[in-house]
């Protein structure tokens, strides 16, 4: 019987091949902020633009904005700096190097443009994919841009004919209606999971400054407060890209692809440089390549189970590439996008299935509720108002996690979430007029 391909599944390399030791800095130093008058003076982080204001962040995590016409000669220049910075691709190599996607022209989201995220840290860019590499130097560089931060480089790992086909207009249009739904669905998700990022945020104080945090072990809060940075900007950017990917139709995957997982990796790189490097050295020293031909190979590594695994490598058209995944593209690739229809009606039916009127309404009512404790948090004046409202939201989340626990019709994961789940892009002018 001839094996079909879910298109809506495709993948190819597992990143659990690359993840590895830590590398790279934390995050970068506040910088000196003057006025015009040079009476006022602040160290702060830059956070972004929004109309005629520079946003700035303070050590404590609130935000404050400062008119541009009332920066000093210098702060501007440098807030005119990091403002083009921002506006660029994180770590994108040039549209002449070799496989580079240029998304120079590409719009994320804007509809929580409002949102002052931690911003991604720089990357260096994205190096050329070898030439006709052995599978030892492939895996090599897919492990070494990864660690840089550069989550796109499996796109450049899948066929070029693939890739043509995953991008085409035809391919994206096939999935709109599936999308559109799923982004309906996820509306109050995407909602709440915006408001949640704008408390991690803006009341960043009360937050580390929280009797619950307080609570933990002494050696925790520490490593709570190095990774709190890094962790909502990755939380930011998932929602940012499945925002995107609710868009499909509207942009190419190599796009989507290229702006916002260098975002997303460069805050995951801060996250793995906190891990035991010993932990992460072991896992990558227990990957065994093994090359029997030109063409041919084994990789052996890790599995979920904790046993390992052997995985058959086979080069095509200077990709290595799992032989049972080549094997079922060239399988199915001259009937790609009548699978791809049909993968996609199916989704929609099931879509339709799992999530009931009844089932609808609950997630609307969890939804409702969630909204109005984040509120309460932003609306916290005081460390002890905030805490007050996160002890309440904490004891319903657990009432209610309880009786979800018990309830019928739920659908598998328990909630809605993927495309559309999230707010845009990153923390950007929602203006017609440059401020500069």
């Amino acid at each position: 019987m001839r094996r079909r391909i879910n298109p809506g599944m495709m993948g190819v390399i597992p990143l659990s091949w690359v993840l590895s030791a830590c590398l790279g800095s934390i995050a970068p130093a506040a910088e000196t902020w003057t006025d015009s008058s040079g009476k006022f003076q602040i160290e702060a982080d830059y956070a972004g633009v929004q109309g005629k204001s520079v946003v700035l962040r303070k050590s404590d995590g609130s935000t404050i904005s400062v008119p541009i016409d009332r920066l000093s000669d210098q702060s501007r220049a440098l807030a005119k700096r990091l403002y083009e910075q921002s506006k660029q691709p994180q770590g994108i190599a040039s549209p002449t190097t070799s496989g580079a996607i240029d998304v120079s022209s590409y719009d994320p989201p804007s509809q929580f443009a409002n949102l002052v995220a931690p911003a991604p840290p720089q990357i260096p860019p994205l190096a050329p994919f070898p030439s006709d590499p052995t599978l030892q130097e492939q895996l090599d560089y897919v492990k070494q841009q990864v660690l840089a931060g550069h989550l796109e480089v499996i796109w450049h790992c899948l066929p070029e004919d693939l890739r043509a086909q995953l991008d085409s207009q035809e391919m994206r249009d096939i999935f709109r209606d599936y999308l559109n739904d799923y982004s309906q669905q996820s509306r109050t998700f995407e909602d709440t999971m915006a408001k949640l990022v704008e408390v991690l945020t803006t009341k960043k104080e009360f937050v580390l400054g929280s009797s619950m945090l307080s609570n933990q072990p002494p050696q925790v809060v520490p490593m709570i407060r190095k990774a709190y940075d890094p962790a909502v900007g990755t939380l930011y950017e998932l929602l940012s890209l499945s925002a995107a990917l609710g868009n499909l139709d509207e942009k190419p995957i190599s796009q989507i692809t290229h702006y916002h997982l260098p975002r997303l990796g460069a805050h995951l790189k801060q996250l793995v440089a906190m891990a035991p490097p010993e932990k992460v050295n072991q896992f990558v020293d227990s990957i065994v390549v093994e090359q029997s031909g030109p063409n041919a190979g084994t990789l052996t590594a890790p599995a979920e189970n904790g046993k390992m695994e052997s995985i058959e490598m086979v080069k095509d058209s200077g990709r290595w590439l799992p032989k049972d995944f080549l094997d079922l593209w060239n399988e199915n690739k001259a009937t790609f996008l009548e699978q791809a229809r049909e993968s996609a009606e199916s989704s929609q039916q099931e879509l339709a299935e799992k999530t009931p009127p009844q089932v609808a309404a609950m997630l609307e009512t969890v939804g409702q509720a969630a909204n109005q404790s984040l509120d309460a948090m932003l609306a916290a004046k005081s460390q002890q108002q905030f805490d007050q409202v996160l002890m309440q939201t904490f004891q319903q989340a657990m009432m209610m996690g309880a009786a979800f626990g018990a309830g019928p019709g739920m659908p598998a994961g328990g909630g809605p979430g993927g495309p559309g789940g999230g707010p845009g892009g990153p923390a950007g002018p929602g203006f017609g007029d440059e401020p500069f």
